[in-house]
């Protein structure tokens, strides 16, 4: 009865609805979520893949540079001042782009630890250098904590209710039960000597329940009708990017490094893009090198803005082969 009631549970609050078909694969993001939030989405939790997906994505900005190619990858920063709540990015094409409030969490956390790295060092006082990843690190684990409450925030509306909350109840759930099921032994003991071995099974098959539910509370999150079709097309573009070889040329590799690979590296399929752009002979990232952005307060336009997924195809040139 335990186990069926578990099973019926789950059926109800934490399975997901049946997903609308969507194509086999999408060549370009679905939307305009944030790689961290698209992350939380697919794995439903918040993870540091997903935070650094984040860091990728301000790079592509124009907002840092980021290099890869060192072992302890560099941040460099293009904008040297923090931004507020209310202010938007104008990168070099004039398009200004909003950032979600834990990307500025994170931006400016960047902005601070860096400066405060450069002024300890007068040769790197006047100019911002590229900083190591591991000097940063440090900084970077403390404000996680805040950004993950942050995505938790922006996520909600993807979920009935939010992972760890669904995990915890769950979890507590069967916790309540192996207490009752202990008081229950407990009280099963003062009946062995009259009735025998028998009087533990009611206890024992309790402890089991409530052990299921421990285990069972990881597949509980529940996404709503809006995160079962978001998911559904972000993994669609994951079979993208994880076929690239197949589904794509030279120029598309390109663009997807240019572009999307904060995406790739959200939805864990980095290593396989690299892979298949290497074989392609992709040029490095254009966001290896600094750009000219501006960061100013918001103002109201007449028309409708374009969405950051058009500001990023037109904005972000591909690199063209050099001639011989």
């Amino acid at each position: 009865l335990g186990l069926t009631g578990i099973i019926t549970d789950w059926y109800v609050w934490g399975r997901d609805r049946a997903t609308p078909v969507v194509a086999s694969y999408l060549t370009e993001p679905p939307s305009d979520l944030p790689p961290g939030i698209v992350a939380y989405l697919v794995d439903e939790r918040p993870t540091v893949k997903g935070a650094l997906a984040d860091l990728l994505h301000l790079a592509t900005l124009g907002l840092i540079s980021v290099d890869l190619q060192k072992e302890d990858f560099t941040v460099r920063l293009n904008w040297a001042r923090q931004i507020d709540e209310g202010e938007v990015v104008r990168v070099a094409d004039g398009e200004e782009v909003a950032l979600v409030e834990h990307e500025r969490t994170l931006f400016n956390m960047l902005v601070e630890r860096i400066k405060d790295l450069l002024k300890r060092d007068d040769k790197k006082r006047r100019k911002s250098l590229p900083i190591p990843f591991s000097r940063i690190e440090t900084t970077f684990t403390r404000v996680l904590p805040t950004i993950y409450e942050q995505m938790g925030d922006a996520a909600s509306q993807y979920f009935s209710t939010l992972p760890e909350t669904a995990r915890r109840r769950w979890s507590w759930a069967g916790q309540r039960v192996l207490i009752v099921a202990g008081l229950l032994g407990m009280v099963g003991l003062l009946g062995l000597a009259a009735i025998g071995w028998a009087a533990c099974a009611p206890p024992v098959g309790l402890a089991l329940v409530g052990l299921m539910l421990i285990v069972v509370s990881r597949w509980m999150p529940q996404r709503t009708t809006l995160g079962i079709e978001e998911a559904a097309r972000w993994r669609a573009f994951r079979r993208y990017l994880k076929n690239l070889d197949q589904f794509g040329d030279l120029e598309a590799a390109q663009a997807v490094l240019d572009r999307y690979f904060p995406y790739a590296v959200a939805l864990d399929v980095d290593e396989i893009v690299l892979r298949a752009a290497e074989k392609m002979d992709a040029y490095v990232p254009i966001w290896l090198a600094p750009a000219p952005v501006d960061v100013s307060t918001m103002v109201p336009r007449a028309g409708r803005r374009r969405r950051l997924g058009d500001r990023v195809r037109e904005g972000l040139s591909v690199p063209q082969p050099a001639t011989a």
